[in-house]
Protein backbone atom coordinates (compact mmCIF):
# COMPACT_ATOMS: atom_id res chain seq x y z
CA UNK A 1 0.00 0.00 0.00
CA UNK A 2 2.84 2.37 0.77
CA UNK A 3 4.39 1.69 -2.61
CA UNK A 4 1.11 2.35 -4.36
CA UNK A 5 0.74 5.59 -2.47
CA UNK A 6 4.24 6.68 -3.52
CA UNK A 7 3.52 5.83 -7.15
CA UNK A 8 0.30 7.83 -7.12
CA UNK A 9 2.12 10.78 -5.61
CA UNK A 10 4.85 10.67 -8.25
CA UNK A 11 2.25 10.44 -11.01
CA UNK A 12 0.31 13.38 -9.62
CA UNK A 13 3.45 15.44 -9.29
CA UNK A 14 4.45 14.75 -12.87
CA UNK A 15 1.01 15.66 -14.12
CA UNK A 16 1.11 18.88 -12.17
CA UNK A 17 4.41 20.01 -13.66
CA UNK A 18 4.06 22.33 -16.71
CA UNK A 19 5.12 20.72 -19.97
CA UNK A 20 7.46 22.44 -22.47
CA UNK A 21 5.43 23.05 -25.59
CA UNK A 22 7.11 22.13 -28.86
CA UNK A 23 5.78 24.34 -31.64
CA UNK A 24 4.37 22.34 -34.52
CA UNK A 25 3.67 23.85 -37.89
CA UNK A 26 2.14 21.52 -40.50
CA UNK A 27 4.58 20.83 -43.38
CA UNK A 28 7.63 22.15 -41.53
CA UNK A 29 10.60 20.15 -40.37
CA UNK A 30 12.68 20.67 -37.22
CA UNK A 31 15.03 23.03 -39.05
CA UNK A 32 12.22 25.06 -40.51
CA UNK A 33 12.48 23.59 -44.03
CA UNK A 34 9.22 22.64 -45.71
CA UNK A 35 9.09 18.86 -45.40
CA UNK A 36 6.71 18.38 -48.29
CA UNK A 37 8.93 20.47 -50.60
CA UNK A 38 12.03 18.58 -49.53
CA UNK A 39 10.30 15.24 -49.98
CA UNK A 40 9.03 16.28 -53.42
CA UNK A 41 12.55 17.41 -54.47
CA UNK A 42 14.06 14.12 -53.26
CA UNK A 43 11.46 12.13 -55.20
CA UNK A 44 12.13 14.14 -58.36
CA UNK A 45 15.89 13.68 -57.97
CA UNK A 46 15.51 9.93 -57.49
CA UNK A 47 13.23 9.72 -60.53
CA UNK A 48 15.73 11.68 -62.65
CA UNK A 49 18.53 9.36 -61.54
CA UNK A 50 16.42 6.29 -62.33
CA UNK A 51 15.65 7.64 -65.80
CA UNK A 52 19.36 8.33 -66.37
CA UNK A 53 20.27 4.79 -65.34
CA UNK A 54 17.56 3.31 -67.57
CA UNK A 55 18.72 5.41 -70.51
CA UNK A 56 22.34 4.35 -69.95
CA UNK A 57 21.33 0.69 -69.77
CA UNK A 58 19.40 1.01 -73.04
CA UNK A 59 22.37 2.68 -74.71
CA UNK A 60 24.67 -0.11 -73.50
CA UNK A 61 22.32 -2.77 -74.86
CA UNK A 62 22.30 -1.01 -78.24
CA UNK A 63 26.09 -0.76 -78.26
CA UNK A 64 26.47 -4.41 -77.32
CA UNK A 65 24.18 -5.48 -80.15
CA UNK A 66 25.89 -3.22 -82.69
CA UNK A 67 29.45 -4.18 -81.84
CA UNK A 68 30.97 -6.78 -84.20
CA UNK A 69 32.67 -8.54 -81.27
CA UNK A 70 31.08 -11.39 -79.35
CA UNK A 71 29.96 -10.24 -75.90
CA UNK A 72 28.08 -12.28 -73.31
CA UNK A 73 27.68 -12.27 -69.54
CA UNK A 74 27.38 -15.01 -66.93
CA UNK A 75 25.77 -15.04 -63.50
CA UNK A 76 27.73 -16.09 -60.38
CA UNK A 77 26.35 -19.60 -61.00
CA UNK A 78 27.62 -19.75 -64.57
CA UNK A 79 24.28 -19.20 -66.30
CA UNK A 80 24.09 -17.01 -69.41
CA UNK A 81 22.36 -13.70 -68.66
CA UNK A 82 23.48 -11.71 -71.71
CA UNK A 83 24.10 -12.73 -75.33
CA UNK A 84 24.58 -10.14 -78.09
CA UNK A 85 23.81 -10.40 -81.80
CA UNK A 86 27.44 -11.05 -82.72
CA UNK A 87 27.38 -14.10 -80.45
CA UNK A 88 24.22 -15.28 -82.21
CA UNK A 89 25.82 -14.91 -85.64
CA UNK A 90 29.12 -16.52 -84.66
CA UNK A 91 27.73 -19.51 -82.77
CA UNK A 92 24.33 -20.02 -84.39
CA UNK A 93 22.58 -20.06 -81.00
CA UNK A 94 19.85 -17.41 -80.67
CA UNK A 95 19.60 -15.44 -77.44
CA UNK A 96 16.38 -17.20 -76.46
CA UNK A 97 18.14 -20.58 -76.62
CA UNK A 98 21.03 -19.72 -74.30
CA UNK A 99 19.76 -17.24 -71.68
CA UNK A 100 19.43 -18.74 -68.18
CA UNK A 101 21.25 -21.91 -69.24
CA UNK A 102 24.57 -23.04 -67.80
CA UNK A 103 27.24 -21.95 -70.24
CA UNK A 104 29.91 -24.60 -69.65
CA UNK A 105 27.56 -27.58 -69.42
CA UNK A 106 25.42 -26.69 -72.43
CA UNK A 107 27.67 -24.87 -74.88
CA UNK A 108 31.33 -25.78 -74.24
CA UNK A 109 32.85 -28.88 -75.83
CA UNK A 110 33.03 -31.71 -73.30
CA UNK A 111 36.79 -32.16 -73.63
CA UNK A 112 37.36 -28.52 -72.64
CA UNK A 113 34.67 -28.09 -69.97
CA UNK A 114 36.98 -28.59 -66.99
CA UNK A 115 39.62 -26.17 -68.28
CA UNK A 116 37.02 -23.52 -69.13
CA UNK A 117 35.33 -23.90 -65.73
CA UNK A 118 38.69 -23.53 -63.96
CA UNK A 119 39.48 -20.33 -65.88
CA UNK A 120 36.05 -18.84 -65.16
CA UNK A 121 36.40 -19.70 -61.48
CA UNK A 122 39.91 -18.20 -61.36
CA UNK A 123 38.77 -14.86 -62.75
CA UNK A 124 35.64 -14.79 -60.57
CA UNK A 125 37.68 -15.49 -57.40
CA UNK A 126 40.31 -12.75 -57.87
CA UNK A 127 40.58 -10.65 -54.70
CA UNK A 128 39.03 -7.21 -55.31
CA UNK A 129 42.08 -5.66 -53.63
CA UNK A 130 44.30 -7.13 -56.35
CA UNK A 131 45.53 -4.34 -58.69
CA UNK A 132 44.54 -6.52 -61.64
CA UNK A 133 41.08 -7.35 -60.32
CA UNK A 134 39.36 -5.09 -62.87
CA UNK A 135 41.65 -5.97 -65.76
CA UNK A 136 40.53 -8.47 -68.44
CA UNK A 137 42.30 -11.79 -68.57
CA UNK A 138 44.71 -12.90 -71.25
CA UNK A 139 43.07 -14.26 -74.42
CA UNK A 140 41.43 -17.60 -73.67
CA UNK A 141 40.07 -19.96 -76.35
CA UNK A 142 36.77 -21.71 -75.67
CA UNK A 143 35.84 -24.65 -77.94
CA UNK A 144 32.08 -24.80 -78.52
CA UNK A 145 29.80 -27.79 -78.86
CA UNK A 146 28.44 -28.92 -82.18
CA UNK A 147 24.73 -28.36 -82.70
CA UNK A 148 22.10 -28.52 -85.39
CA UNK A 149 21.94 -24.79 -86.01
CA UNK A 150 23.46 -22.75 -88.85
CA UNK A 151 26.93 -23.21 -87.34
CA UNK A 152 27.38 -26.92 -86.59
CA UNK A 153 31.13 -27.11 -87.08
CA UNK A 154 31.98 -26.91 -83.38
CA UNK A 155 33.96 -23.70 -83.84
CA UNK A 156 35.79 -21.94 -81.02
CA UNK A 157 35.95 -18.36 -79.81
CA UNK A 158 38.82 -16.52 -78.16
CA UNK A 159 37.69 -14.22 -75.37
CA UNK A 160 38.98 -12.01 -72.60
CA UNK A 161 37.25 -12.52 -69.25
CA UNK A 162 36.72 -10.01 -66.47
CA UNK A 163 34.62 -10.03 -63.32
CA UNK A 164 31.53 -7.85 -62.96
CA UNK A 165 31.64 -6.14 -59.57
CA UNK A 166 29.24 -4.17 -57.41
CA UNK A 167 30.22 -0.85 -55.76
CA UNK A 168 31.67 -2.79 -52.82
CA UNK A 169 34.02 -4.65 -55.16
CA UNK A 170 32.37 -8.06 -54.79
CA UNK A 171 32.13 -10.15 -57.96
CA UNK A 172 28.56 -10.47 -59.24
CA UNK A 173 29.22 -12.27 -62.51
CA UNK A 174 31.54 -12.51 -65.49
CA UNK A 175 31.84 -10.54 -68.71
CA UNK A 176 33.32 -12.34 -71.72
CA UNK A 177 34.37 -10.24 -74.73
CA UNK A 178 35.80 -11.64 -77.93
CA UNK A 179 39.50 -10.95 -78.41
CA UNK A 180 39.61 -9.19 -81.77
CA UNK A 181 43.34 -8.51 -81.92
CA UNK A 182 43.73 -11.11 -84.71
CA UNK A 183 40.64 -9.80 -86.47
CA UNK A 184 42.13 -6.33 -86.37
CA UNK A 185 45.39 -7.44 -88.00
CA UNK A 186 44.36 -6.31 -91.54
CA UNK A 187 43.22 -3.01 -90.07
CA UNK A 188 46.51 -2.59 -88.25
CA UNK A 189 48.42 -3.38 -91.45
CA UNK A 190 46.33 -0.86 -93.37
CA UNK A 191 46.95 1.71 -90.64
CA UNK A 192 50.69 1.03 -90.87
CA UNK A 193 50.56 1.56 -94.64
CA UNK A 194 48.67 4.81 -94.18
CA UNK A 195 51.28 5.97 -91.68
CA UNK A 196 54.08 5.03 -94.10
CA UNK A 197 52.36 6.91 -96.92
CA UNK A 198 52.06 9.96 -94.69
CA UNK A 199 55.77 9.76 -93.87
CA UNK A 200 56.63 9.54 -97.59
CA UNK A 201 54.37 12.49 -98.33
CA UNK A 202 56.11 14.50 -95.62
CA UNK A 203 59.51 13.55 -97.08
CA UNK A 204 58.36 14.58 -100.57
CA UNK A 205 57.10 17.88 -99.25
CA UNK A 206 60.50 18.43 -97.63
CA UNK A 207 62.27 17.63 -100.88
CA UNK A 208 59.94 19.96 -102.77
CA UNK A 209 60.83 22.73 -100.34
CA UNK A 210 64.54 22.03 -100.85
CA UNK A 211 64.10 22.07 -104.65
CA UNK A 212 62.21 25.35 -104.43
CA UNK A 213 65.13 26.79 -102.48
CA UNK A 214 67.65 25.50 -105.04
CA UNK A 215 65.56 26.90 -107.90
CA UNK A 216 65.52 30.28 -106.19
CA UNK A 217 69.33 30.13 -105.80
CA UNK A 218 69.76 29.18 -109.49
CA UNK A 219 67.51 32.04 -110.55
CA UNK A 220 69.52 34.44 -108.44
CA UNK A 221 72.83 33.21 -109.89
CA UNK A 222 71.44 33.44 -113.40
CA UNK A 223 70.45 37.05 -112.86
CA UNK A 224 73.94 37.80 -111.52
CA UNK A 225 75.55 36.15 -114.58
CA UNK A 226 73.33 38.14 -116.91
CA UNK A 227 74.34 41.34 -115.16
CA UNK A 228 78.02 40.44 -115.51
CA UNK A 229 77.51 39.62 -119.19
CA UNK A 230 75.98 43.03 -119.78
CA UNK A 231 79.01 44.67 -118.13
CA UNK A 232 81.55 42.68 -120.24
CA UNK A 233 79.74 43.05 -123.61
CA UNK A 234 81.07 46.59 -124.58
CA UNK A 235 84.69 45.51 -124.24
CA UNK A 236 84.12 42.49 -126.38
CA UNK A 237 82.56 44.63 -129.13
CA UNK A 238 85.58 46.94 -129.22
CA UNK A 239 87.99 44.03 -129.60
CA UNK A 240 85.90 42.61 -132.43
CA UNK A 241 85.98 45.91 -134.27
CA UNK A 242 89.75 46.09 -133.83
CA UNK A 243 90.23 42.59 -135.33
CA UNK A 244 88.00 43.52 -138.22
CA UNK A 245 90.03 46.65 -138.94
CA UNK A 246 93.31 44.72 -138.83
CA UNK A 247 91.93 42.17 -141.24
CA UNK A 248 90.98 44.85 -143.76
CA UNK A 249 94.43 46.47 -143.56
CA UNK A 250 96.23 43.19 -144.31
CA UNK A 251 94.09 42.57 -147.35
CA UNK A 252 94.90 45.99 -148.78
CA UNK A 253 98.62 45.50 -148.22
CA UNK A 254 98.71 42.17 -150.04
CA UNK A 255 96.79 43.33 -153.11
CA UNK A 256 99.67 45.14 -155.08
CA UNK A 257 102.18 42.27 -154.87
CA UNK A 258 100.19 39.26 -155.99
CA UNK A 259 96.95 38.26 -157.48
CA UNK A 260 94.93 36.07 -155.25
CA UNK A 261 92.25 35.97 -152.64
CA UNK A 262 92.72 36.93 -149.06
CA UNK A 263 90.85 34.67 -146.69
CA UNK A 264 89.41 36.34 -143.59
CA UNK A 265 90.23 33.34 -141.45
CA UNK A 266 94.00 33.27 -141.99
CA UNK A 267 94.81 36.48 -143.88
CA UNK A 268 96.94 34.44 -146.40
CA UNK A 269 96.89 34.78 -150.18
CA UNK A 270 96.64 31.88 -152.69
CA UNK A 271 97.71 32.59 -156.24
CA UNK A 272 95.29 31.73 -158.94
Amino acid sequence: EADEEIARAVTASAAARPRARVPFVPGMGPNGAPMEARLHAAIEEREAMRMTVDSTVRDLHVLLDLTPAIVFTLSPYGNVVGWNEAAERATGWPRSAVVQKHFVENFVAEAAQEAVADELERVFSIDPRDPLADEPSDPFTIPLKRHSGPRSDGSSITVRICARRNPAGDATGLLLVQDISKLNKPLKEASALVAEIKELQAALELRDAELDGLEADVTHLQSQLEALARQVQPRGSAASRARALLGKGGAKAAAPGAQGTVTPETGSCYSS
